[in-house]
């Protein structure tokens, strides 16, 4: 099955989404203690990363604001060289980074559909349920 751009750009969504969700209301000292929410956020974005390298080069190219290189490489980082990942760096990306991305999928999905309503452009998007 041929993935299409829109579909990872849906992926890429998702795993910001539930991301969102995994960090909502913490702080960065209860995210460093946190083991479970960590590996959670670090799966997400190593799926983003792996979202973002199967991204055909047109639409990388129609969207130069985003680095997309920079993600890759976050994910090159988390899958390879996981004895650096250091969670309070991952806690900059959950909460700095992430939301900016988010901005530019969600644009580049608009884009895409011809759409230019701002609400929710994700096909297989995923709630979370708080405990």
């Amino acid at each position: 099955m041929t993935r299409t751009d829109a579909v990872r750009l849906n992926d890429v969504l998702d795993s910001i989404i539930l991301i969102e969700g995994y960090t909502a209301g913490m702080t960065v000292q209860q995210f460093e203690s946190d083991w479970l929410r960590q590996d959670a956020v670090v799966r997400r974005v190593e799926v983003i990363g792996e979202a973002v390298k199967q991204l055909s080069p047109s639409l990388r190219d129609a969207y130069p604001d985003v680095p997309w290189r920079t993600i890759a490489g976050a994910h090159d980082v988390l899958n390879h060289e996981y004895f650096r990942v250091d969670p309070g760096l991952v806690w900059v990306m959950a909460t700095t980074d992430l939301p900016v991305l988010r901005a530019a999928v969600e644009r580049a999905l608009r884009d895409a559909s011809g759409n230019s309503d701002t609400g929710d452009q994700r096909t297989d998007a995923r709630e979370i349920d708080e405990p």
